[in-house]
């Protein structure tokens, strides 16, 4: 195997759980090798995304399941006991609340992060620049703190 192919192996070994001991055991390196590599920036970045694209599909797959799922506890609603048809309500409410939740933090995120790729100058000038001086404290908060 080249220095690439290790590379990859290793950085895939490490995207998937394996600590840095099991990953170098089962490659046939030393566990100083695996600490080098995770000195590089280039490798950190490579098990990244390694590891992103590994939450992805396994999140493509609960999406998959949570359909089949929202329909078995559909079909429960109808079912002949009160007990399944109360427990496959709560689970729905549940679950619905969850997304809506998802949902809302998703969205808050998205706009902390656009907020954040603004220049600094765009939050304003009283806080694009820091004080000069700490002085005190302006005529109409000093009113209300006395």
């Amino acid at each position: 195997m080249t220095r690439r192919d290790i590379d990859e192996a290793l950085a895939a070994e490490l995207a998937a759980g394996a600590s840095q001991t099991e990953a170098a055991r089962r490659l046939g390196v030393s566990a100083r090798t695996v600490r080098r590599r995770l000195e590089e920036s280039s490798f950190q970045a490579r098990v990244r995304a390694l590891r992103a694209a590994r939450v992805q599909q396994i999140a493509d797959r609960l999406g998959g399941a949570a359909t089949a799922a929202v329909a078995t506890l559909e079909r429960l609603l109808s079912a002949g006991s009160e007990s399944v048809q109360l427990g496959a309500a709560r689970a729905l409410l549940d679950a619905a609340l969850g997304w809506r939740q998802a949902g809302e933090l998703e969205e808050r995120i998205a706009a902390v992060e656009t907020a954040l790729a603004q220049p600094p100058t765009s939050i304003g000038p009283a806080l694009a620049q820091p004080p000069t001086s700490i002085g005190p404290a302006p005529a109409h908060r000093q009113a209300v703190a006395s």
